[in-house]
C-alpha cells in the first residue's frame, strides 16, 4: 500500500489565500457548490479548473487531479477552511498552513459511478430538454439535467478514486479523475 498525507488547516484562510493555493491547480477539475436562487437548495457545478475564475465565490469546493486534491469550505465571509491530499513527501513550503498533518495508507484506483444516463439511451426522450449529441445526463431524482465534462457521450460517468486510510478505516477520499464507463 502506498502512503500518502491528509493536512488540514484549523486556521481560516482568507479568499486571496484560497485563490493563491488554488492557482497551481488550474488543470485539474473543480467540483464547486453555491446557494441557489431558492432558499434552501444549492447550485453544483463539475468544471474544468481552468473555468474557475474565483474559488472564494464558492461555499464549497474541491479541486482534483492525480497528485493533488484540494477542498474548501466557506466559514464566513472571506473566511475559508482548507484541507489536501497528497502522495507527495515533499509538501510545498507554501503549504505550511496545514497544523495538522496525517500519514495515511493509500488504496488503489477505483471507480465510482456518478449520477445519471446519458439522454441518447432514454427510452422517452422526449421529455428531456437537450439534444442526444450534448454532454447531458439525467436522474430523475435530481431535478435538473447533469453535465459532466467528459469527451464523448459514454451512458455512464465515473469517479475514479483513491481512498485515503489511517488505521483501517477510511478517513478521505482523493478523486483522481473523471472517466467515461468504457474507459479502463
Amino acid at each position: 500500500m502506498r502512503a500518502g498525507y491528509l493536512c488540514r488547516s484549523t486556521s481560516w484562510l482568507s479568499g486571496e489565500q484560497l485563490a493563491a493555493m488554488a492557482a497551481p491547480l488550474a488543470n485539474s477539475w473543480a467540483y464547486v457548490e453555491n446557494e441557489a436562487a431558492d432558499e434552501g437548495q444549492y447550485a453544483v457545478n463539475l468544471i474544468f479548473a481552468s473555468a474557475l475564475d474565483n474559488p472564494a465565490a464558492y461555499l464549497h469546493g474541491r479541486l482534483f487531479g492525480s497528485s493533488v486534491n484540494m477542498q474548501w469550505q466557506s466559514i464566513e465571509e472571506d473566511r475559508f477552511l482548507v484541507s489536501l491530499l497528497t502522495e507527495s513527501t515533499e509538501l510545498d513550503p507554501s503549504l505550511s498552513i496545514f497544523d495538522m498533518v496525517h500519514r495515511c495508507d493509500v488504496d488503489d484506483e477505483t471507480p465510482m459511478f456518478l449520477w445519471g444516463t446519458h439522454v441518447s439511451m432514454l427510452r422517452y426522450g422526449q421529455y428531456v430538454h437537450a439534444d442526444a449529441s450534448e454532454p447531458v445526463w439525467i436522474e430523475t431524482r435530481i431535478p435538473r439535467p447533469l453535465v459532466y465534462p467528459v469527451e464523448d457521450t459514454p451512458v455512464n460517468v465515473k469517479l475514479i478514486v483513491r481512498n485515503y486510510r489511517i488505521g483501517g478505516q477510511i478517513a478521505a477520499t482523493f478523486w483522481v479523475r473523471l472517466a467515461g464507463a468504457d474507459d479502463e
